[in-house]
């Protein structure tokens, strides 16, 4: 098979005959035709069977159902177009509507949509990899324009997608295994703190009734009380004006894991810090979203060296009991039914702070707080270790997909 040099340089060779075509001249690009109608709000008063896309990337990109539709297609491209998930690209087929940050590709001519399919993947990667770092990943229908791939005869279009469909599909499949194994060891994780700071580590010990259903027996020398009856909320905040600027690390309700805990740190001035940059917390404080959409954000925050959190934590400073064991406990599945329970709102639930503290919880004396710590310190490390060498798993598996996914439709790998 000749070659000739693309004229990119990521690209390098293709094949000789495979020709250079630019998106603008197969598509037509177009944003929701009704996106800003598409709230939260609006859509749990029209609930219907007709999916709304937008630029979110979890549940397949669907933000809710609504009653009717705006667009009907055999077969388009649909990209997301700003944040970090800008770029992500499926194909989408029936009736549908478009909310905001996504747009559709829909074809001026007859041509292999799934071929484009692929191949935009392998370029918005690359445009990805140039803007990262540089700026907000932002898409624009004027960028679309500019861009072009290369394309092989129908007949050769057509064989590449039969094979990467098989071979990205079992690929596709191991990733899919690899994952429903990490979410059953997160639930495991939860059931594991649950069961202990409820029940305590003596299978033999004697039980006695909590008086809390959702709690029921638990051991007979643990006491029942509130969490108001063993923490405090720390209610220190940044004043709005200061003399001098300064810089502080911010930890906002998306940079905390319920696995990882804190994920990164934001330095920045106070000048330039945004309006929910205001809770001081201390260390050994226990920090809570209050946001029912991040109820997992909750950590033990390990140091007080300037640390700033959102307004949208609950900052708690626990007196006459183990940080590290409270942290446990409003890590338990009891504790998120209870959360939500008594959350109010419609579009973004949350959970006052009075209803908080008034949350039941148990208390075993401090030396079994100290063995609890110990024990599930050490089994949740264990299982974030699995976790971890899954998710390094699934960083492989889709790498190899994207390199083969590369190879392919740029003609680096022939087809017998």
């Amino acid at each position: 098979m000749k070659m000739k040099d693309s004229g990119i340089p990521w690209i390098g060779q293709i094949p000789e005959k495979w020709g250079k075509c630019f998106l603008k001249n197969s598509f037509n690009f177009e944003k929701g035709k009704n996106a800003s109608l598409y709230t939260n709000e609006y859509l749990s008063d029209n609930k219907g069977e007709i999916p709304v896309y937008s630029g979110q990337t979890e549940n397949n990109g669907i933000m809710g159902f609504v009653k009717d539709y705006d667009y009907f297609s055999t077969g388009c491209l649909f990209v997301t177009t700003v944040g970090a998930k800008a770029m992500t690209i499926k194909i989408l087929k029936g009736k549908f509507c478009l909310s905001q940050n996504c747009l559709i590709m829909q074809e001026k001519k007859n041509i292999n949509i799934n071929f484009w399919f692929y191949a935009l993947q392998i370029l918005f990667d690359y445009e990805k990899s140039v803007m990262c770092g540089i700026m907000q990943l932002s898409l624009r229908i004027e960028d679309l324009k500019k861009y072009a791939i290369f394309l092989p005869n129908k007949d050769t279009q057509q064989k590449i997608v039969e094979i990467l469909d098989k071979n990205c599909g079992q690929i596709d499949e191991l990733v899919r295994i690899e994952e429903n194994e990490i979410e059953k060891l997160k639930e495991y994780k939860t059931s594991l703190i649950t069961k202990v700071v409820t029940k305590g580590l003596d299978p033999n010990a004697k039980m006695k009734d909590s008086g809390i259903p959702w709690i029921g027996q638990i051991p007979q020398d643990w006491e029942v009380g509130r969490l108001k009856n063993v923490c405090v909320e720390r209610n220190e905040i940044l004043s709005s004006t200061t003399d001098y600027d300064y810089e502080f690390r911010y930890i906002d309700i998306s940079s905390v894991s319920f696995e990882q805990g804190i994920l990164q740190y934001q330095n920045m001035l106070f000048k330039n810090s945004p309006s929910r940059a205001r809770k001081i917390v201390r260390k050994n404080d226990v920090i809570i979203s209050m946001v029912r959409t991040y109820l997992k954000a909750i950590t033990l925050i390990k140091d007080d060296n300037n640390v700033i959190v959102s307004t949208g934590f609950a900052v708690l400073k626990t007196y006459n009991s183990n940080p590290q064991y409270i942290e446990f406990f409003v890590k338990s599945n009891y504790f998120s039914y209870m959360v939500t329970i008594n959350s109010n709102g419609i579009s973004y639930p949350a959970i006052n702070i009075e209803n908080l503290l008034n949350i039941f919880l148990v208390i075993p004396d401090m030396q079994t707080q100290q063995q609890i710590v110990d024990y599930l310190d050490r089994r949740c490390e264990e299982i974030d270790n699995l976790i971890k060498i899954k998710q390094a798993k699934i960083e492989k598996l889709k790498e190899y997909k994207k390199s083969l996914i590369y190879q392919y439709v740029t003609g680096k790998k022939e087809i017998v």
